[in-house]
């Protein structure tokens, strides 16, 4: 079997909420991990990799771990590990919510690892063991952040779904920005990218692209800039997000023509990074 090494970096959601939650461990450093890859699956997001396998942790060295790992092609970091034997969809929205109470420092890490110590694994009994341990108040707090984040994720599926419906006219979404990208089907998969990792893409208004600038240094990151007839400007950083400068290229055959932004906004913090200009791809429109 193959065997790869990753990287978990110490200050990041795996190592702060998916190791601690899942298998009750956090590294104090960055360090890295060695997985017996017993599968790979294909990833809608191209700057990733999935691998399913096994693994060995410094506090049980004799314990065989089993994961699957979301792995960023670049670097080799993990960016997540869930359970494999559970509900993919499932795994994946408790490590948004775990990672959004510690974000607000609801929890610790150590409090994910003593519910792995307890045998805590499931959403309700994550939402019954926090209601007693931080109070009723806060128990509030919580409830209100999982019941907006269904109500939104309900949202943007029925969105897709009406936005998808084959017997409805153009003319009755002639108000939508969406329904105007020519390449719709590459913008309802990255849709389903974003929402997958708890963000949205936004799209900025209707706007004619004038220029594409590469390598333009923003701060510490070389980035790709496009700048539009009106002015605006919006960047990209190229190492993490364009890598192989497939979107760069894409924006140079698109000079001159009508177009939109999107940009990536986690779903709780609307405006976070499309408000300081970043973008993530663009699209040609009617």
């Amino acid at each position: 079997m193959k065997e790869i090494k990753v990287i978990i970096k110490a200050k990041e959601h795996a190592n702060l909420d998916s190791f601690p939650f899942r298998y009750g461990y956090s590294f104090e450093n960055d360090s890295s991990l060695l997985i017996t890859v017993t599968s790979n699956e294909n990833s809608k997001d191209r700057d990733r990799i999935i691998v399913k396998g096994s693994f060995k942790l410094p506090n049980s060295k004799e314990k065989i771990h089993i994961g699957k790992f979301v792995i960023m092609k670049n670097s080799n970091v993990i960016a997540t590990v869930i359970r494999p034997n559970y509900d993919e969809g499932s795994e994946f929205n408790l490590s948004k919510t775990l990672r959004i109470l510690r974000e607000d420092g609801d929890i610790g890490t150590k409090t994910l690892i003593q519910m792995f110590d307890i045998g805590i694994k499931e959403h309700v009994e994550v939402v019954r063991f926090l209601s007693k341990q931080i109070g009723e108040e806060k128990f509030q707090k919580i409830s209100s952040k999982l019941a907006n984040q269904e109500n939104i994720n309900d949202d943007l599926k029925r969105e897709n779904r009406e936005l998808k419906r084959e017997n409805k006219s153009e003319k009755e979404y002639s108000a939508s920005l969406e329904l105007k990208i020519k390449d719709y089907e590459s913008y309802n998969a990255e849709v389903q990218n974003a929402n997958n990792e708890g963000s949205h893409p936004n799209l900025s208004d209707e706007l004619i692209l004038d220029k594409v600038l590469e390598d333009v240094m923003i701060g510490p990151s070389s980035c790709t800039q496009l700048v539009m007839t009106n002015g605006k400007v919006f960047n990209m950083k190229t190492s993490t997000f364009d890598p192989n400068r497939v979107i760069t290229e894409k924006a140079k055959t698109l000079i001159g023509k009508k177009v939109t932004i999107s940009c990536w906004d986690p779903i709780y913090e609307p405006g976070k990074w499309s408000s300081k200009g970043y973008f993530r791809n663009i699209y040609e429109i009617n």
